[in-house]
């Protein structure tokens, strides 16, 4: 499975201290310098900079059509839109991508993609955590929005476990029903860094 991500998923998830969850789902991860950069460079100084530094299955991949990507910078910023040339040019089977617009243009060019929160409703359904609610408002306690709709439908997807009556569920990435959209369509706002503060947007 070849899985290109975004600078935002990796941040968010080091962030409430569930990073290892995109390896146990995805195995390897591919980004390209430019999400490398702002992880690094830009989180300077910052613990989850430190850790995402370290991972051995996290490669940088060099991106080889400079021109598409420089066809994209007018609406995207660099990481963006290295990931996405890189995810096509890998034909990968899934975008990890936070930004609302970035997700628009690569679901246009018919990348497979999720983010953030659809990573730890997967990992739910995985049974690999037992609640996505508690780490939801740890999102939202770090900068990210999440809207009060988006947050009640992912409480009632916790319900059952809260009440202690429903098994975990395990069954391939797609839709929950009736509770949830597809996991493509689930998006959080996030922030980028600064190296002396956060900035949120």
């Amino acid at each position: 499975m070849i899985v290109v991500a975004n600078a935002g998923p990796l941040i968010a998830l080091a962030r409430i201290g569930c990073l290892d969850l995109l390896q146990t789902l995805y195995g390897q991860l591919r980004i390209p310098p430019a999400v490398w950069e702002e992880v690094l460079a830009s989180g300077s100084g910052q613990p989850e900079a430190v850790t995402i530094g370290a991972l051995p299955w996290i490669h940088v991949v060099e991106v080889h059509n400079v021109t598409a990507v420089q066809l994209m910078r007018d609406r995207l910023d660099a990481g963006e839109s290295e990931a996405i040339v890189l995810a096509l040019e890998l034909n990968a089977d899934l975008l990890l991508i936070d930004e609302a617009r970035g997700r628009r243009v690569a679901e246009a060019r018919g990348l497979n993609k999720t983010g953030t929160l659809g990573t730890l409703v997967m990992a739910k359904r995985r049974g690999l955590v037992p609640l996505v609610t508690p780490l939801l408002d740890q999102l939202r306690g770090v900068g990210f929005y999440v809207s009060g709709e988006l947050h009640q439908t992912v409480r009632a997807l916790d319900l059952p476990a809260i009440l202690g009556g429903a098994p975990v569920v395990t069954q391939p990435l797609g839709i929950i029903r009736p509770l949830l959209p597809p996991l493509a369509a689930i998006s959080i706002r996030p922030f980028h860094f600064a190296p002396l503060a956060v900035q949120y947007r």
